[in-house]
């Protein structure tokens, strides 16, 4: 069984699966734009990006992965205006 967003998986880096990320930086933007007026973010520039690890997939078909999901959680900081993207796979 495939799951409805197979198409994360044709990422591979080095040979693994990864959740992209354009991934990550498409949901900063969504948390600034959801965040703040449209007008407040007319001029919205995203800087000092750093990934600290990749959300490697599990593998389809491969035993524990059917029941794997992906949680991904967007923390806005008003104050200093930092974005912080968090993700894990969970199971069952």
């Amino acid at each position: 069984q495939q799951p409805r967003i197979a198409f994360l998986w044709d990422h591979v880096v080095g040979g693994r699966p990864l959740f992209p990320g354009a991934g990550y930086l498409e949901m900063a933007v969504a948390a600034a734009v959801a965040a703040a007026p449209l007008a407040a973010t007319a001029g919205l520039v995203l800087t000092g990006t750093a990934f600290s690890m990749p959300c490697v997939l599990p593998d389809l078909g491969s035993a524990g992965s059917d029941d794997a999901q992906m949680e991904l959680a967007a923390i806005l900081d008003l104050a200093s205006g930092q974005i912080k993207i968090v993700s894990r796979l969970a199971h069952g």
